[in-house]
């Protein structure tokens, strides 16, 4: 029971925060600013590029769909998310929102900065980008940096979360790492390599200030996952109050009326952003409190120290299963066996013994009331009749010599 509790501890610790950012992370600086996938100020008189021939325009409800005709299904699945998802977000959000909006979707990244607004590529780094303004979001079924493609589900769902708060808040500023951990919460995204990150930066130094976080994301490789994986994290805990969603509703009423998120933040959930960063703080030490005892003596062995017990288990488990499998195809063989041998006694037990003149049981030739012998009481030396002529026996339509 105890290593179950220190595995699950373990898994926990490790893959228990959601926070993986839509937008891959920059290497080094952006050609738009400040790593992000949401597009301000941008004109909403901006030109929007034709699509290309081959694409398909679609309009499904209030929403209009421009996709390579070629990746029709998928593009399919995507419009069958849409609604299930953007109810969802108003319902968080409490507001009943516009959703007229235009989603154009890409191959990859070279067709996404093709299909973006004159004068307003998407980041580099990005499989997907929201131009509030413009009611626009741009995705790409191929990320532009890494092996695997992204999960373009949760990439649309993470990109229509910027859309939404931007019309639920009328435009309001709203600080980064709000509007980002939202759409990390909502999009329900994970990242292994991010929580790592988090779970160093809960007992060094490395943690970026929220007042920082609420003016912009830096732009080194490293510290945007700390950024996101804190953004994430401090949203995941606001969210985890017992009234977190009504809390919700009212920091995003406040907003609504226009008040500074500082104010909005203390009417909704009783606490100022300093405040809040303290007890979040407090909370992350709290929930990986015996993350230095994995790294002080060694992650590796700690978790292979763990994972060696469930793999001799899984292994005992396997070879009884398969005993047992086998114990049962030998019952099944052996009552296969039994049948059979009923059967063939069964079938001897019907033989009749005709005459040796050939005449049927039961005929005129036959009319005595006399019990007949079974076929196994014919004694051999009475085999072969007087007269030198072999008896036979019937078995159903075909006729046996006895001998």
């Amino acid at each position: 029971m105890r290593c179950s509790w220190a595995l699950s501890s373990v898994l926990l610790c490790l893959l228990g925060i959601g926070v993986v950012p839509v937008a891959q992370a920059q290497p080094e600086h952006g050609a738009w600013g400040n790593p992000g996938d949401t597009i301000v100020g941008v004109d909403a008189r901006a030109p929007l590029p034709a699509s290309p021939a081959d694409y398909t325009r679609e309009r499904v409800g209030a929403v209009i769909w421009d996709y390579p005709t070629q990746a029709a299904g998928p593009t399919r699945a995507l419009i069958d998310a849409w609604r299930p998802a953007w109810d969802r977000i108003e319902s968080d959000l409490g507001e009943a929102l516009d959703s007229q909006m235009h989603i154009r979707v890409a191959r990859n990244a070279e067709e996404m900065h093709a299909l973006a607004p004159v004068g307003a590529p998407p980041p580099e780094y990005a499989a997907g980008v929201t131009y509030p303004s413009l009611g626009l979001i741009l995705l790409s079924f191929t990320a532009p940096q890494g092996v695997e493609p992204p999960d373009i589900e949760k990439v649309l769902v993470h990109e229509l979360s910027h859309l939404a708060l931007h019309r639920a808040v009328q435009g309001h500023p709203v600080p980064r790492w709000f509007t980002e951990g939202l759409a990390i919460q909502q999009a329900n995204e994970l990242s292994f390599e991010r929580a790592k990150v988090l779970m160093r930066a809960a007992f060094g130094s490395e943690r970026i200030p929220l007042a920082e976080l609420s003016q912009r994301f830096p732009e080194r490789a490293y510290q945007v996952d700390l950024a996101y994986a804190q953004s994430a994290d401090i949203v995941r805990y606001l969210l985890d109050d017992p009234r977190g969603r009504a809390k919700l509703r009212r920091l995003v009423r406040e907003l609504r009326g226009g008040a500074p998120f500082a104010d909005a933040l203390e009417a909704a959930y009783y606490v100022r952003p300093a405040e809040l960063e303290r007890e979040w703080v407090a909370d992350l030490g709290a929930r990986n409190r015996w993350f230095p005892v994995l790294v002080g003596g060694g992650v590796a062995w700690a978790i292979a120290a763990l994972l060696l017990p469930i793999a001799y288990v899984r292994r005992r488990r396997r070879a009884k299963e398969k005993l047992e499998a086998m114990a049962r195809r030998e019952t099944a063989e052996r009552a296969a066996r039994l049948r059979e041998l009923t059967e063939t006694l069964e079938a001897r037990r019907q033989l009749w013994v005709v005459s040796v003149s050939g005449s049927q049981p039961g005929s005129d030739a036959d009319a005595s009331d006399a019990p007949r012998p079974p076929v196994e009481a014919i004694r051999r030396d009475h085999v072969r009749d007087a007269d030198g002529t072999l008896p036979v026996v019937r078995v159903g339509d075909e006729t046996h010599t006895l001998h």
